[in-house]
């Protein structure tokens, strides 16, 4: 993290919420990632994402199959 923080109390906080494949975390972990780079080039310190975005959201209707 960098310093600003500690500067002048304040952080860089962005969302982001990829395209997911449902099911497919490995695609899903490749986006995620790709976010993460992005928003750290633009200085971004904390990144919020969807809950169960590495799996995608519509888990329940996989595990009952």
């Amino acid at each position: 993290m960098s310093n600003r923080i500690h500067q002048n109390g304040f952080v860089t906080v962005a969302a982001a919420s990829p395209a997911l494949r449902l099911g497919d975390p490995a695609a899903n972990a490749t986006l995620i990632i790709q976010a993460l780079e992005k928003a750290a080039q633009e200085g971004v310190e904390i990144v919020v994402l969807p809950e169960l975005c590495l799996t995608g959201y519509s888990c329940g209707d996989l595990f009952g199959q």
